[in-house]
């Protein structure tokens, strides 16, 4: 379920909202295998950054590596937030260098 909510187009809130809930819900069950447990966390994490939550999504990545060492769709996506959230820094600094100049 939380692979189609993330695939439908247009991605929209509601169904950001519904992967990751359905996500969290696999992610407590005891009898989850570690690699179902790596995908439910990078489904997550997919979701959390649609949801503009990259603090979240970075951390189920970081997580999720954790499990998936080799996982390179999982490393992918974490460079990417990391990524986003290095400009966000920058425009912040940009943001507030003007202020106080």
């Amino acid at each position: 379920m939380a692979l189609a909510a993330l695939k439908v187009t247009p991605s929209t809130t509601s169904n950001a909202e519904d992967a990751r809930n359905s996500t969290t819900r696999v992610l407590q069950l005891d009898e989850v295998s570690s690699t179902d447990k790596a995908k439910a966390l990078y489904r997550r994490s997919l979701a959390n950054s649609r949801l503009q939550e990259g603090e979240d999504a970075e951390k189920d990545l970081v997580e999720a590596l954790i499990i998936a060492p080799g996982d390179e769709a999982v490393r992918r996506e974490l460079d990417k937030v990391r990524q986003k959230k290095k400009e966000k820094r920058e425009k912040q600094k940009k943001a507030y260098k003007g202020l106080f100049s």
